[in-house]
């Protein structure tokens, strides 16, 4: 299934993280210093107990 997040904020980045870890395709759609930062860095998920980096999300820059 293929998923679109409309802002990458916060909570957009992190539903896209998780959905993306469980195997969905998702495409973050985003602007400014946030998308520069991860079209730079990827996502780094962190919680209490775990930290995990998904640097292959597509983001859309259009």
């Amino acid at each position: 299934m293929k998923i679109a997040i409309f802002g990458a904020g916060a909570i957009g980045i992190m539903f896209a993280g998780r959905l993306h870890h469980v195997g969905y395709e998702v495409t973050i759609i985003g602007r400014g210093a946030t998308l520069a930062k991860i079209q730079a860095e990827g996502i780094v998920l962190e919680g209490a107990n775990e930290k995990g980096a998904i640097p292959s999300i597509p983001p859309s820059y259009q």
